[in-house]
């Protein structure tokens, strides 16, 4: 399925928002990929699977520090075990 350039603007906007709604809340997702993003009939889509997700006030405690997530999809500063 191809899909148009308003349609990839139209889904990376939700997950921006989704992201934003979670950040705004102090919570980290800490595993976007794209299984982890439904997508639905109406071109709605929904960020799933928190288990990797942390509230920021305990990644103070702990430093920003942590491995976590899917390899493959992993931000360079979790790699390399830095803060984050």
């Amino acid at each position: 399925m191809k899909l148009k350039h308003s349609e990839i603007k139209c889904v990376l906007k939700q997950i921006a928002e989704g992201l934003k709604y979670l950040h705004e809340r102090r919570i980290l997702h800490r595993d976007i990929k794209p299984p982890n993003i439904l997508w639905y009939d109406k071109g709605m889509v929904k960020i799933t699977d928190f288990n990797h997700a942390i509230e920021m006030d305990k990644l103070i405690e702990n430093k920003y520090k942590g491995i976590c997530g899917t390899p493959w999809f992993k931000a360079p500063e979790i790699l390399l075990d830095m803060q984050y």
